[in-house]
């Protein structure tokens, strides 16, 4: 028997390869492959919004907050610019798309003295923000200070002093009351050894309302306050930080009524024994939401939260917004939009060595996961330390720090589709605050 031909060999093959069934099976396995393939693709958070650099000056551009006002469907950002030895506080008018729509303005700057941990609130009573900030005194002690700014990013007078003991007052957060027309402002102060949150109201025009006040007052060193005002029941919630036993840090909260009082007692919201850092806070549909960092163990780190009604108890189970293993996610922000119906929390994503996104995800005001989680900044370099505000229609605007080459800028990102209202006009200037003695020593109020 004569052996097969090298032609005839190949074409035997050929057709024994491309047969029906071995055809079928071979795009049975492809289907297979591209159906995981797909399914693999469609697990990843998906990106969702394009992003700009809103604040790109000499130097680092850190620590931004950002509020809205509804009156001229615009934002101002604030944020800490670090150029050479000086640290200082700027702010930036964007509009209702999240674009750069007026020159920067320096808040506070030189003296040689640092400042860090903005925050603003925009009062639509008296058409303007607050901004408030730590700042050094003479290269030794830190003061709550603050200033108003106008809807175009103008300072009304000079910065103002908030809290100006001789001890340290930091890491400063604030909340506009809508009913009372007032603010609250909180932040952490160290008496002796002895850390705990302390707050201070003051009027539309920035002048304190009474004596500052204790918040928390224990012998557990409390920090990174953060509040929210809520005005169906006119109260405030605030949040912090504090050490438990061993290694074990908790979240705790605080209800104040429109006055400053303690609403009930301290509210215990983790208390497991895990590490729980980095609290976030927002009020929306009648109830407060509070999200954090919770590390169960040492492989991943997830953002959690919680919702409490307006007398500070819990409203249903924890809440699982996102989580990983081998995953860790830091330094959740808030924001609720009434028109959406649910708040945006958004937070670092350690996505790799010197490389973290920026994540979010929508939760709805009955507690339900609205949709997957959304990459809002995604690229290659680290971007950190986010911020967020609901503008008008159902939009958001997300602010971080991005760095780009060997500096940090603030950029920015829009969920939603915002709109622009008509502006009303600049509300008149009113006058600034009276001076105030720069260190002044009050005794604690027991309350």
């Amino acid at each position: 028997m004569k052996s097969m031909s090298s032609r005839r060999r190949v074409e035997h093959i050929s057709r024994s390869a491309l047969s029906p069934k071995r055809l079928m099976l071979l795009l049975l396995l492809l289907a297979l492959m591209l159906g995981m393939a797909g399914l693999a693709w469609a697990l990843q958070p998906q990106e969702s919004l394009a992003s700009w650099p809103v604040a790109a000056l000499d130097g680092d551009q850190v620590e931004a907050d950002i509020a809205y006002n509804p009156d001229d469907g615009n934002y101002l950002l604030v944020f800490v610019s670090h150029q050479g030895d000086d640290w200082s506080i700027y702010g930036q008018i964007l509009n209702g798309e999240g674009y750069v729509t007026l020159p920067v303005t320096p808040l506070a700057t030189g003296g040689g003295e640092e400042r860090h941990h903005p925050a603003v609130a925009y009062n639509q009573q008296a058409g303007e923000f607050l901004v408030v900030w730590e700042e050094t005194f003479l290269g030794q002690d830190w003061d709550i200070r603050g200033i108003r700014v106008t809807p175009v990013g103008v300072p009304v007078g000079d910065s103002f002093a908030v809290a100006a003991r001789n001890n340290p007052e930091r890491q400063p957060d604030v909340a506009w009351d809508s009913v009372s027309n007032r603010y609250l402002v909180v932040w952490k102060q160290t008496v002796d050894t002895m850390t705990d949150v302390s707050g201070q109201l003051l009027n539309e025009l920035g002048q304190a309302i009474g004596s500052d006040f204790p918040i928390t007052f224990s012998s557990a060193e409390e920090s990174l306050p953060q509040v929210a005002f809520e005005p169906g029941s006119r109260r405030y919630m605030v949040v912090w930080q504090e050490p438990g036993a061993g290694a074990d840090v908790n979240v705790r909260g605080q209800l104040l009524d429109k006055d400053g009082n303690w609403v009930g007692g301290v509210i215990d919201i983790t208390a497991n024994g895990w590490l729980q850092k980095n609290p976030a806070i927002a009020a929306g549909g009648g109830q407060f939401l509070t999200a954090w960092s919770e590390q169960p163990n040492s492989d991943h780190r997830d953002v959690v939260g919680q919702r409490f009604n307006v007398s500070g108890a819990a409203v249903g189970s924890k809440l699982i917004i996102s989580t990983g293993e081998n995953d860790f996610r830091n330094n959740p922000a808030l924001a609720y939009n009434p028109v959406k119906g649910a708040w945006l929390a958004v937070w670092e994503y350690e996505a790799g060595d010197d490389d973290d996104d920026i994540l979010g995800r929508y939760v709805q005001s009955n507690g339900a996961m609205l949709g997957d989680e959304l990459v809002i900044a995604g690229n290659s370099r680290m971007q950190a330390q986010p911020a967020v505000a609901a503008g008008n229609n159902d939009s958001y605007l997300i602010v971080w720090q991005e760095k780009v080459n060997d500096s940090f800028d603030i950029y920015a990102g829009v969920l939603g589709t915002p709109s622009t209202p008509t502006p009303t006009p600049v509300p008149t200037v009113t006058p600034p605050p009276p001076p105030m003695p720069y260190k002044v020593w009050l005794p604690l109020v027991q309350k």
